[in-house]
């Protein structure tokens, strides 16, 4: 009897979970000397550029003994566990409690379940979903400008604003091995020059020392990367300078991207100073 009453829950958690008001258990004894808990249905979203979510949550029963962890667990996938991502209260108690979700992706539903454990186990509330918004190419996201969106829209790259350029030296005057020109590779192209150069200050590491709105992952586009943002520079906006990329051409040149009406990539004396513009992907 337990495991049909079990397997109906799981049905009406995987189609109806909005409106559940139970919850659902992992058991290591009497489900009894469990918490009870219950997540709120309205989710709210904070912000367009650096969306989150703030999660409203209750423990009205600690069950048999004192609560040890509480939290909210969430996935892209429905049913989350606390196996998956997981954002956890500073304190352990009964009552009302929310938590704020970080890091969302763009045109992502998320599938979301509070949480509280004590020593039988770990109880799960009703499950509750919500969805990020698309973005789209010029939108303000994540510390800069959306130049670039993959076939899902759920990940992309994004420029630093305007006068967030940089300027200096490529890198160093040595052979890189392993810098490619796609789309995608910029972030590795950029490693691979700090890896050759070392303290050496160019774009790269400035690039990599960038902490523009608070990330700290920026790094210097490749060569088709930078073509990419040289289609939309009304966009992220540019004035006419050329830019240096990641890719390298040889030991002692790399590509470099005008950014007049001509847009064009040449190969550059890597000694040349040029500016730069860091990009992150999300």
């Amino acid at each position: 009897m337990m495991s049909i009453i079990k397997m109906y829950t799981v049905i009406v958690i995987a189609f109806f979970s909005i409106f559940l008001v139970s919850c659902s258990k992992d058991l290591k004894g009497d489900q009894s000397k469990l918490p009870t808990l219950v997540a709120d249905t309205s989710v709210t979203i904070i912000g367009t550029t650096t969306p989150n979510a703030v999660i409203k949550a209750n423990v009205t029963s600690t069950g048999a003994s004192q609560l040890t962890e509480r939290g909210v667990c969430y996935d892209t996938l429905p049913s989350p566990t606390v196996s998956k991502m997981v954002v956890k209260s500073d304190s352990a108690t009964m009552g009302a409690f929310s938590l704020k979700l970080n890091g969302l992706g763009p045109n992502t539903k998320y599938y979301v379940r509070a949480y509280a454990t004590n020593s039988s186990g770990t109880s799960y509330s009703n499950e509750i979903t919500f969805s990020i918004p698309p973005v789209k190419i010029g939108d303000e996201f994540k510390g800069g400008i959306v130049f670039y969106l993959d076939a899902t829209g759920r990940h992309g790259l994004i420029a630093a604003k305007a006068g967030n350029d940089i300027s200096g030296v490529w890198g160093c005057a040595v052979d890189v091995p392993g810098t490619k020109t796609e789309i995608g590779s910029g972030k590795a192209n950029t490693k691979a020059i700090l890896d050759a150069c070392g303290n050496t200050v160019n774009v790269a590491k400035l690039c990599d020392d960038s902490k523009w709105y608070g990330f700290t992952d920026w790094y210097l586009p490749s060569r088709d990367e930078l073509a990419e943002m040289f289609k939309y520079r009304d966009l992220i906006g540019f004035n006419n300078a050329p830019r240096w990329s990641s890719s390298q051409t040889d030991a002692n040149t790399a590509w470099s991207h005008t950014f007049d009406a001509s847009g064009t990539t040449t190969s550059v004396n890597k000694a040349t100073v040029q500016g730069a513009r860091p990009i992150r992907s999300f």
